[in-house]
């Protein structure tokens, strides 16, 4: 998730008048307070998504009432066994609870990383928008983020295939489970925030929004 991307990064061309500015004082931190409250906001957003997904998944199931939000007479019954302790509903109730945490440990994994992703497209220029700079300038950024989401649906779209000789599953190695399309939709969709969220703070920047006018 890190790795590539970072080296990428490090390749990036120098962007804007870099070379006009002065230099920074000397006992300027590194990163600095800019940076370091840009890391603050944009992990923010990172970990409101990330949270909201694992709870929204399913993650949160933790007692009987919350076994199923559908009115089927199955899942009616089920759930009022477990709350009056019949211990059939209650071994129920834990398979349909730890498939819901596994699906939803798969699902905060994935978004974690995609929004990894997102962010590094942020992180090629703290000023300037990826519209100006280009979506697919940078090849060492275009090949670490196919090589990134490459290894995410091997680990993740290939979880039940059984690794030879091993006698285990992929999914195993690190505790996933496969995913829909549906749950690949909503993962894109929510990681993409961090990336809007920050071209917006850029345009803001750009445009001197909160800029003090001179009288």
């Amino acid at each position: 998730m890190d790795g590539p991307p970072a080296v990428a990064l490090g390749v990036e061309k120098k962007h804007g008048n870099v070379m006009s500015r002065p230099p920074r004082p000397v006992d300027e931190g590194l990163p600095n307070m800019g940076d370091i409250s840009l890391i603050f906001y944009l992990g923010a957003v990172m970990v409101t998504g990330t949270l909201a997904i694992f709870f929204l998944a399913g993650g949160g199931l933790a007692q009987c009432e919350l076994l199923s939000t559908d009115s089927s007479p199955e899942s009616l019954a089920m759930r009022d066994g477990c709350l009056l302790g019949n211990q059939a509903d209650i071994d129920a109730w834990e398979i349909y609870a730890d498939g819901h945490f596994e699906h939803a440990q798969t699902m905060t994994f994935a978004v974690f990383i995609v929004f990894q992703l997102f962010n590094v497209m942020n992180c090629r220029s703290n000023e300037q928008s990826v519209l100006e700079l280009g979506f697919f300038s940078n090849r060492a950024i275009n090949l670490a983020l196919i090589i990134s989401s490459a290894l995410l649906l091997f680990f993740v779209q290939l979880a039940n295939a059984d690794i030879p000789l091993l006698g285990i599953e992929i999914g195993q190695l690190l505790s996933t489970t496969t995913l829909t399309q549906n749950d690949w939709i909503v993962i894109v969709l929510v990681s993409s925030s961090v990336f809007f969220i920050e071209e917006f703070r850029k345009l803001l920047v750009k445009s001197k929004f909160f800029a003090i006018r001179s009288q």
